[in-house]
This record gives C-alpha cells, structure tokens and sequence, in this order.
C-alpha cells in the first residue's frame, strides 16, 4: 500500500492532475492538514483570485459591449458624406460693375451691417454680428460676400440668444446659414449692382 502511494506521488502525470483540478493542494508539503491559520489563508487566496477574474469578465464585457455601440453609431455615420453648403449665388447680366465693391458696401451699411473684413483684391466683405428684427426673440446676423463662379457668392449667418443649459446664463446659439433671408439680401444686391452708374459730376 505504501509502495503504491509512492508511486503515485512520483507519478508527474498524476501531479499535475491533483495541481489542475484542486486535489491535495489543501495539504502541507509533509502530507499533513494544514493548519486553520493556512486554512483561512488559502480561503482568503481562492476568493481574492475569484473575485479578480470576475473583475477582469466583467470589465471585458462592458468594454465589449462599449466597442458595440460605438461601432453601431460610428460606422454608419462614418459612410455619410456631408454635403457642404452652397451660397447664394449673384450673378449680374453683364459681368460686375468696376465699382460693386462700393455698391455692396453701401447696401450693407444701409441696414446698419458694420464692415468687419473687407478684402478689394480678392473681393471678399464680412459684416460684424449685427441686429435683426425675429419674432422668435433677440437675433444677430453676420454677411459674408465673396466671388463665386462668375459672380458673387452670399452667406448670411444668424443666431438666438437662448439661456444656457448648465449655468443658466444666457448665451448665443451656434451660427447656421439662413436661406430666406440670404434671398432677399441677395436681390438687394444684384439690384444694386444691375443699376446703371450715375453720371459723373464732369460729364454735360
């Protein structure tokens, strides 16, 4: 009997099975119970390392599910393509006069529209923020006029005063393009810019 217990404990293969499935490792390397200090350690041991690997599954599952949903709202937004945003095109029968910087200039002045920016070699006009009359409450609008195509390209910006979502403060919406009011702007200018020239003061 003893002879095949020898054996047994010198068998590898038998070792490791008794490593694997948790037989014998309760037991001091003299064969002898372990006490119940090294009991209460071992205890201590299996559910520190349970209670790690269930940290560690359930880390990996919400990581998984994470990566799921952000693949579901990225991926299709990913495939879109955002159209970008066309002006108001001005395009005068004729071409534009020598002096449509000043016509345009003098249109914008007329609604109380500052000049902000104003380039001649390149033809380009940017307003400051200014007032405009909206029934939905306090409103600003800024003109943007650049060359476009054969003509002149109009932006007209707008934005809302609106009471702030975290401090309660009022502050400005974010600035979007206003099509109706880009129409009526535009006319006006094509307008201005399709009259004839005054005659100059020398001329008989």
């Amino acid at each position: 009997m003893g002879d095949g217990l020898n054996r047994s404990a010198r068998d590898p293969r038998k070792a490791v099975a008794r490593l694997c499935c948790g037989e014998g490792t309760d037991r001091s390397a003299n064969g002898h119970e372990p006490s119940l200090r090294a009991q209460s350690s071992l205890a201590g041991d299996r559910a520190c390392r349970s209670a790690q690997g269930h940290g560690v599954l359930r880390r990996l599952r919400t990581t998984g599910l994470l990566a799921a949903l952000l693949s579901a709202v990225l991926l299709p937004a990913a495939g879109c393509t955002v159209k970008p945003y066309e002006p108001f095109p001005i395009e005068p029968k004729g071409g534009l006069p020598d002096d449509a910087l000043v016509r345009c200039s003098d249109v914008l002045a007329a609604r109380e529209l500052r000049i902000a920016e104003r380039d001649v070699s390149g033809f380009r006009l940017r307003t400051h923020w200014g007032p405009m009359t909206d029934t939905r409450g306090t409103a600003q609008q800024r003109v943007t006029l650049f060359r476009h195509g054969s003509g002149l390209g109009l932006l007209v910006e707008v934005r809302y005063m609106r009471q702030g979502l975290l401090d309660g403060l009022p502050e400005w919406t974010t600035a979007r393009p206003d099509p109706e009011l880009e129409r009526e702007l535009g006319d006006a200018l094509l307008s201005a810019l399709t009259m004839a020239a005054p005659p100059s003061s020398g001329s008989r």
